[in-house]
């Protein structure tokens, strides 16, 4: 399975930890990814950088801490991949 690092938005206002766990309904009962670095966005809500299944990603259906923890959006990340 194929893994990548992707930047996700919750508009969640509590700021998750460096390693915590992100589950997506393709792998239930287990995490599809973890957080590797987590800020506010100054605009509103949390942005994470995470490692993540790409299946996963392709679902949009991403969640933090759990299956029905707070939805997870994904958006660019601030560098070109070329």
């Amino acid at each position: 399975m194929k893994q990548r690092m992707f930047r996700l938005h919750t508009a969640d206002a509590k700021l998750p930890l460096a390693g915590a766990k992100i589950f997506s309904s393709s792998f239930p009962n287990q995490a599809a990814g973890t957080i590797v670095s987590a800020e506010p966005n100054p605009n509103s809500g949390i942005d994470v950088l995470v490692v993540v299944q790409t299946k996963a990603v392709e679902s949009g259906d991403l969640h933090l801490e759990n299956e029905t923890g707070p939805e997870l959006t994904v958006k660019e990340l601030p560098y070109s991949l070329s």
